[in-house]
């Protein structure tokens, strides 16, 4: 599922989920995100969710290789992009 975000020129992920860790560029900005890793576009900030039965964790990887340049993770991933650590994926996506 991808979902607009709703400054026109994207938001600063900082400023929505102010007590992040953020491992890579601090500054960058995104329009859109999503949590299906197959949905993901250039550009994209993908969120790893953790479902019943699957971990967006270990899909990471496709979201990167499909475009996306920053992740929202519960935990540090071996992906050359962005990451905002949180410590509960659903609930930051909520709040982006």
């Amino acid at each position: 599922m991808a979902a607009a975000l709703t400054q026109a020129n994207g938001i600063d992920v900082r400023t929505v989920l102010s007590n992040c860790r953020v491992i890579g560029a601090a500054d960058r900005r995104f329009a859109t995100c999503c949590s299906d890793p197959h949905a993901c576009r250039p550009g994209d900030l993908f969120v790893a969710l953790l479902g019943d039965e699957s971990d967006g964790h270990d899909q990471a990887h496709d979201a990167v290789a499909a475009g996306a340049v920053g992740v929202v993770t519960e935990r540090m991933l071996p992906v050359g992009v962005t990451q905002f650590v949180v410590d509960d994926t659903r609930q930051a996506y909520g709040r982006l």
